[in-house]
C-alpha cells in the first residue's frame, strides 16, 4: 500500500507538490499564530515582578475621549475575540478547498490517474 501511493505521488509532482507546500505553510502559519498568542497572551511580561500591581494609564481629553496606553489583554473579551478570530480563519482556510474537492466526482478523479 505503501508502495502504491509512493508511486502515485511521484507520477503527480504537481499535486505532491502543491500538496507538500499545503502542508508546510498551514504549519508556518500555526507556528506563527501559537507564537503571537503565547508571547502576548500567555506569558508574563519580562521584567515585571508583581504583574498583579501594574496600574491602567489613561489621559481624558475635554471632549471626553479617553486614550489608553496600556490595555489588559488577559481579560476574557479579548481571549474571546482572539478564539473567535482564530476560529474564522481556520474555518476560512478550510472551506474553499473543502468546496473544491466537494464538487469532484471521485470516480472521475480515479479514472484520470
Amino acid at each position: 500500500m505503501l508502495r502504491h501511493a509512493q508511486r502515485s505521488l511521484l507520477r503527480s509532482r504537481a499535486f505532491t507538490l502543491t500538496a507538500v507546500l499545503t502542508f508546510a505553510l498551514a504549519i508556518g502559519a500555526n507556528t506563527a499564530l501559537f507564537s503571537l498568542v503565547n508571547a502576548i497572551l500567555l506569558r508574563p511580561l519580562p521584567g515585571v515582578a508583581d504583574p498583579g500591581r501594574l496600574v491602567n494609564v489613561h489621559r481624558t481629553t475635554g471632549d471626553g475621549t479617553t486614550f489608553h496606553s496600556f490595555s489588559r489583554l488577559t481579560d476574557a473579551p479579548t481571549l474571546v475575540s482572539v478564539a473567535m478570530l482564530m476560529a474564522a480563519v481556520a474555518a476560512l482556510t478550510c472551506y474553499v478547498p473543502a468546496r473544491r474537492a466537494a464538487r469532484v466526482d471521485p470516480m472521475t478523479a480515479l479514472r484520470a490517474e
